[in-house]
């Protein structure tokens, strides 16, 4: 041996130290997705979390996605003329439907997307395209989107239809599309304008009577000059002539 052995030795000695240490396998911390958890009682809520997006799906389709926080409740969603009252003449124009919902924690609410895909060249022309007027091609379109929440009558408590809507969100869209030179799609802007509302009434039997009440004291007088909000939760006290109910 020289009188460099010992130096190559400890060497040798620190490299294979370090590969024992550098073969370990690092251990993994396994994580789960929050649980869907049901609804609390008699809660219903609905709001939009964020701006709608959109992109040019192919050649001649659009989508617009908007994200909605919920109740953990059956929802849908439907397409109207901006009035956010008549449907379209023709179903070629939109699809309108629903992403599979998530939950961001156990909280009995749910997360998901109402997506809107617009047939461009199905509604191009139509009484609802509005031509730009500055000589680009493209036009602009007005669409109501409604996303709602839904529960089924399986109790036959006398509604017209089985599945009945119980709170929405109207979202009302200007739907601006630039076209290429070959009538494609070529660029989307869309601008989320005020929803209008409707009124609803409800006809009620003439052998009974119906009247906002105190849930602590429905026997009081009725309540009045109370202003609510969609979404509010109300106490219907319902009673006939004989006060038996």
């Amino acid at each position: 041996f020289s009188d460099d052995t010992p130096l190559l030795l400890l060497l040798l000695f620190m490299k294979t130290t370090f590969n024992f240490f550098a073969t370990g396998k690092p251990t993994k911390t396994l994580t789960s997705s929050p649980t869907i958890t049901n609804p609390n009682r008699n809660e219903w809520l609905i709001s939009t979390t964020g701006n709608s997006t959109e992109q040019v799906k192919s050649k001649d389709t659009i989508l617009i996605s908007t994200p909605f926080n919920t109740s953990n409740r059956d929802h849908a969603a439907l397409v109207f003329e901006a009035n956010c009252i008549t449907p379209f003449d023709s179903d070629n124009y939109f699809t309108v439907d629903t992403t599979t919902p998530t939950s961001s924690a156990p909280d009995g609410f749910i997360q998901f997307n109402t997506t809107l895909e617009m047939n461009v060249t199905a509604i191009n022309g139509t009484e609802y395209w509005n031509a730009f007027t500055d000589g680009t091609r493209g036009g602009w379109v007005e669409a109501c989107i409604e996303t709602y929440l839904q529960f089924t009558d399986d109790l036959n408590l006398g509604n017209d239809e089985a599945v009945q809507k119980v709170t929405f969100k109207n979202n009302v869209f200007n739907i601006s599309v630039s076209l290429t030179a070959t009538y494609d799609v070529d660029n989307v802007s869309v601008v989320r304008e005020t929803a209008n509302r409707e009124g609803l009434t409800t006809d009620y039997s003439e052998f009974i009577t119906a009247y906002l009440c105190a849930d602590t004291d429905p026997y009081a007088a009725p309540l009045t000059g109370t202003t609510y909000s969609q979404g509010d939760q109300i106490t219907v006290c319902v009673t006939d002539e004989s006060g038996g109910i």
